[in-house]
């Protein structure tokens, strides 16, 4: 499927209704080696009290929120367009995330 970013905001090609998933990007820690991180985000749409981790090293955004392929996609064009690549400074992230997060947008 087709998709276009704008400004934290992915918006998948469809007809019909739209829906909204907000990731809501909130702290971030160290991932399993200097090129990974492991960003900690909720998703009210599937669980409002759990934190999702998203491990993500610029090229791969893994995590336990149920998105379509596409979807994903675009989570990690957009946390590229944020974060970049590899090696990670936690620091750096940290002001970039600030002290009220990021929030992500897919409309489906």
């Amino acid at each position: 499927m087709e998709y276009k970013i704008e400004n934290r905001r992915l918006v998948i090609e469809k007809d019909g209704v739209k829906t909204q998933i907000v990731i809501d990007v909130q702290n971030v820690k160290r991932g399993k080696n200097p090129y990974w991180i492991v960003l900690e985000a909720y998703v009210g749409r599937f669980d409002v009290n759990k934190k999702f981790p998203i491990e993500f090293c610029g090229s791969e955004a893994i995590s336990t929120i149920p998105l379509k392929d596409d979807e994903n996609e675009g989570l990690k064009d957009m946390l590229a367009n944020d974060f970049g690549w590899g090696p990670y400074d936690i620091n750096k992230i940290k002001k970039v995330l600030g002290e009220t997060g990021i929030s992500y947008v897919i409309e489906r």
